[in-house]
């Protein structure tokens, strides 16, 4: 505040306003210092740091908290059980990543853009997919811009990158003899995917309503399953047919039967923590039938 010195040196003084103004910056430049001596004080000083950088008290969430964070965001309508799943997952990555390649992060205002962009390429050199890929972004963007807008990995990467490019591939339909021999490799190799592509085939669900099919939505007596699809929430009904059919009765026998369980439990966990391995099991099913050369 007030007129700095002309020469703008140091030494010299400006008027009473600009000498007062700079005593206060001092002392508080000093606390700031102390305070950041300490590990312990590390959080404190991030938010005396902000608060005087923005002229506003601004809480940093912690990392550690950050998907419970996430949770508490207004929105107009509730999340699906899979999307808030879904986001969870993504941003327990980011967490772990964070906590193993920079320990000393403990706020997301310690989040550098430099670390979002090694997480972002990491998921990459996984080979996932651009669509993968652009909702992982789109979540930490999201998290990033309600909790702390003001973090340079918000401002300076996941504000600013741009998302990839998601190719639409045309894709003929199988026929039905390229689908027996499909069927086939796939019951000589991998139990588990064998009913989830002989469903598949009867129903043409994605992976996500597959995985998760209920025992609520199968009426085997009326023959038809019915099932609210995640992405639209809109449902779908189609008939149980033979070969679908035995694949269900083999499915209840090996578990409860409840309604609220799972018609394919493992393909359900594996779709919750891992769902680029059923990827690879339908790639080595096909490799087996033939239509590409398995990697």
């Amino acid at each position: 505040e007030g007129r700095p010195p002309a020469s703008g040196s140091a030494a010299d003084f400006g008027d009473k306003a600009f000498e007062l103004s700079r005593a206060d910056a001092i002392t508080t430049l000093n606390n700031l210092i102390d305070g950041a001596r300490t590990v312990a004080d590390r959080s404190a000083t991030v938010e005396r740091v902000l608060k005087y950088k923005y002229g506003e008290e601004i809480n940093s969430p912690t990392l550690a908290d950050l998907a419970d964070a996430w949770d508490t965001f207004p929105r107009k309508r509730k999340p699906s059980a899979f999307h808030r799943q879904n986001c969870r997952r993504i941003l327990a990555g980011f967490v772990s990543f964070m906590k193993d390649h920079y320990p000393g992060s403990k706020v997301l205002a310690d989040v550098k853009a430099s670390h979002a962009r090694a997480f972002m390429d990491e998921e990459e050199a996984r080979k996932i997919s651009a669509r993968t890929w652009n909702v992982t972004l789109t979540v930490l963007r999201g998290a990033f811009a309600h909790l702390d807008p003001n973090a340079d990995g918000y401002r300076n990467y996941l504000a600013k990158v741009l998302t990839k490019d998601e190719d639409t591939v045309h894709r003929q339909p199988y026929t039905l003899d390229e689908m027996k021999v499909i069927l086939d490799k796939a019951k000589a190799s991998d139990e588990l995917m064998f009913r989830l592509i002989v469903t598949v085939f009867s129903s043409g669900l994605r992976r996500g309503d597959l995985c998760q099919l209920h025992w609520r939505d199968v009426d085997l007596k009326a023959g038809f399953v019915s099932v609210k699809t995640n992405k639209t929430g809109e449902r779908i009904e189609f008939p149980v047919l033979p070969l679908l059919h035995e694949v269900l009765v083999a499915a209840r026998k090996d578990s409860d039967g409840k309604p609220n369980s799972f018609i394919f439990p493992l393909a359900a966990k594996a779709y919750r923590e891992q769902p680029d391995s059923l990827d690879r099991r339908l790639k080595k099913v096909l490799a087996l039938a033939g239509f590409f050369e398995e990697q």
